[in-house]
């Protein structure tokens, strides 16, 4: 995680309610209902908080991800059922099981299907045995009601809201930077993380927007999956 050699720890938070919102997160996708989608009107927030949390359960030892890529092709059906090939069919609808957690990160989310969102609640309703989860950004604020018919296959996800910061808050956080020995990488930083771009948009512009490169991407390698 850095920018040319500077390095930033990936427990940086805007607001202490951002970082309590991580560990929402973070309970959620390790319990009996682990479904959540990260929601919040600045895009730039669930974009940077996203890679965060990722990050975070990467160094859970009792856990493994799974990634589901719907702009570039992946096959969420394949990706589920090479998971369920060496289940028990016995356990199919059993909530107990020993199988290692997997939490399936969808990327690119506006793409995906309402089938794909109805396989991933299959998860939570029918096959509890495979012990998998998801996380995603939560793709409503991208689609009107009559696109996202799979939409109430979401209403069973934790939802976890990241409140956007305040001007006030804004020039106190940008005041502790200026004191920061890393002052002008971070305040690089924070910049393009404060943009305030608006999650919903029209349909023109998201159609113009959605191939753009996200804010992980404008920031370069700060956050690395591999």
């Amino acid at each position: 995680m850095s920018i040319g050699e500077w390095k930033i720890d990936a427990e940086f938070f805007l607001l202490e309610q951002h970082k309590e919102c991580i560990s929402e997160a973070l309970i959620c996708l390790k319990s009996d209902v682990p479904f959540c989608l990260f929601q919040s009107e600045v895009e730039s927030y669930l974009d940077y908080y996203k890679e965060v949390l990722v990050s975070q359960l990467k160094k859970e030892t009792d856990l493994k991800l799974l990634y589901f890529d719907p702009k570039f092709g992946d096959d969420l059906s394949l990706i589920i059922n090479k998971e369920l090939e060496d289940i028990d069919i016995s356990l199919v609808g059993s909530s107990t099981t020993d199988r290692v957690r997997k939490i399936i990160i969808v990327d690119n989310e506006s793409f995906a299907k309402n089938l794909d969102w109805e396989l991933i609640d299959s998860l939570r309703s029918d096959l509890k045995a495979a012990n998998i989860g998801a996380f995603s950004i939560d793709p409503r604020s991208e689609h009107d009601e009559s696109e996202l018919e799979g939409g109430n296959a979401l209403n069973s996800y934790k939802c976890v809201k990241f409140q956007k910061m305040t001007k006030q808050e804004q020039k106190e956080l940008k005041e502790y930077i200026s004191q920061h020995p890393e002052k002008d990488q971070l305040s690089q930083i924070v910049d393009k993380i404060l943009e305030a771009k608006l999650r919903q948009r029209t349909n023109e512009e998201y159609d113009k927007s959605r191939d753009q490169k996200g804010i992980i991407q404008r920031l370069g390698s700060l956050f690395s999956r591999d």
